[in-house]
């Protein structure tokens, strides 16, 4: 079985005084349902254990969580950035980089966009709203799993082969890509020009904004295809 990696999010737990790893359910269930086996890998900074994750897995999925740290990417942090945790930043993109170096595929989904754009030398708007547009709005309050706005696709890419020109998608973000990073490619865009989707152009690199695993609980999942194409590229 096709065994995929999931980077894990990390937070601290006052209660208890520890941190804690986790990864959403909703991702772990869309990997499942793709017939592929999620694999957590905790935060770990010793190289070797790393390295052992990365032997054992076939590919990896980098899912949503906070904003990536400005100062990563030259710049000064915002009053309307969100919380940021710098270290986790740099062990992010070590491990995005030491992945990079085998060839196996990678997926990025919100966060997991963003922090591959900022690994491979690219930069961030830190607050759509105040600068880009507010006619769309990104962080919708509707059930996660509806779609709130509509994206244009690039004809060339793996979405237009299993969506089309236009696609319904929801949106849990007030942070999107500036700059685009080196060896990467739009593929998707929204009307008010926020970047959609990213490609690799000579790396298996498939990344999203919006959360396809959350429509594992809408009753037309049919962003499903999403996680089936990306397992049968950790197949090649």
């Amino acid at each position: 079985m096709i065994k995929i990696g999931i980077f894990s999010t990390r937070q601290y737990l006052e209660e208890y005084e520890v941190f804690n790893n986790t990864a959403g359910e909703d991702y772990l269930k869309s990997i499942e349902l793709a017939e592929a086996l999620p694999i957590l890998i905790p935060y770990e900074s010793n190289k070797k254990i790393l390295k052992e994750y990365i032997n054992i897995c076939d590919g990896f999925l980098i899912p949503g969580g906070n904003d990536v740290d400005p100062s990563l990417y030259g710049e000064f942090k915002d009053d309307r950035c969100g919380e940021t945790d710098i270290e986790f930043d740099k062990y992010q993109i070590q491990l995005i980089k030491m992945i990079m170096n085998t060839g196996k595929p990678i997926l990025g989904i919100c966060r997991g966009l963003q922090i591959i754009n900022v690994a491979l030398g690219g930069s961030l708007y830190q607050d759509i709203p105040s600068m880009i547009s507010d006619e769309i709005v990104h962080n919708q309050t509707n059930a996660r799993y509806e779609p709130t706005h509509i994206i244009e696709i690039d004809d060339s890419s793996f979405l237009y082969n299993l969506f089309g020109r236009k696609l319904e998608v929801n949106s849990k973000h007030h942070q999107s890509i500036k700059e685009v990073g080196d060896g990467l490619e739009v593929i998707a865009i929204s009307p008010d020009g926020v970047i959609e989707a990213i490609v690799g152009s000579a790396y298996p690199i498939y990344a999203v904004q919006w959360h396809p695993e959350n429509f594992i609980r809408a009753e037309d999942n049919y962003m499903k295809d999403i996680f089936s194409f990306f397992i049968n590229e950790c197949k090649k």
